[in-house]
């Protein structure tokens, strides 16, 4: 996995990870300080994917946040079927303000492998119930 991080108003990051990654593999964690971290409830963080990031529902199926990381599903990677994810990762405190950062998530195909070819006679072989003249 590279992770790079661009200068933009939301932070956002280009990672890259390949499709043969295990479910349920864990992908990276989060760490958010908030100035309000000695005082209960106020101080505590907690991360999910937002509801606005681009394609919410197909997002969801392959990602999915617990605690302060970030982990695949049990939904397997495909190249083939979806190289690239935009990810919205929001962080909340227990006052309700938030900041976001985005993840530019590329898939890259592991196991394209090319076609083997298995060479056999045209016919099959002899029978060894006949007899042979």
């Amino acid at each position: 996995m590279q992770v790079k991080a661009d200068k933009s108003e939301v932070a956002t990051f280009n990672i890259k990870l390949l499709e043969c990654r295990p479910s349920n593999a864990e992908i990276m964690f989060f760490r958010a300080t908030d100035a309000d971290s000695n005082q209960t409830d106020f101080g505590r963080i907690t991360y999910k994917i937002a509801q606005h990031t681009p394609n919410y529902v197909n997002a969801i199926a392959y990602f999915k946040v617990v605690d302060d990381k970030l982990f695949l599903t049990n939904k397997a990677l495909s190249s083939f079927a979806q190289d690239h994810f935009t990810l919205i990762i929001t962080a909340i405190d227990g006052g309700g303000k938030h900041s976001d950062i985005r993840l530019n998530v590329t898939v890259e195909d592991c196991n394209d492998h090319p076609p083997r070819i298995k060479v056999s006679p045209t016919l099959p072989p002899p029978r060894s119930d006949l007899a042979v003249c």
